[in-house]
């Protein structure tokens, strides 16, 4: 069996503040972290216009094999996809805003997504 390595930004990582995980305890037991532009089973987007700039954390036990890579991070397990390595890089930080409590992702040029979902993977127990 050959082995693929996808060479992801040496410099990525997600940094998850604790408001986050307050808002959402069941993050802390591993999410997934990919686009919410219609491209994948848990997007509730549809349409082209959306690529790269709305995101989705997936709060789910299972494997799911088109997202076999981990995104570096200190508090919790955190896989994303090939394809959604195309739109994260650097130091990703999720969290609260403190006007609207809604969940943002950014890094170092700014915000990617001020209103993060969050999708709960419905075969999991509650």
């Amino acid at each position: 069996k050959s082995m693929v390595v996808v060479k992801m930004s040496d410099n990525l990582f997600l940094e998850v503040q604790p408001e986050v995980f307050k808002q959402v305890p069941r993050l802390k037991d591993g999410f997934l972290l990919t686009l919410n532009d219609g491209s994948n089973q848990f997007s509730s987007a549809e349409g082209c216009c959306m690529i790269g700039d709305h995101f989705l954390l997936v709060s789910t036990q299972h494997y799911i094999p088109a997202y076999d890579l981990t995104i570096p991070c200190e508090e919790a397990t955190v896989k994303t996809s090939e394809y959604d390595t195309t739109f994260i890089n650097g130091h990703l930080v999720l969290e609260v805003t403190p006007s609207n409590q809604t969940i943002r992702l950014k890094n170092e040029s700014g915000i990617l997504d001020s209103n993060v979902q969050v999708y709960f993977d419905s075969s999991d127990a509650s």
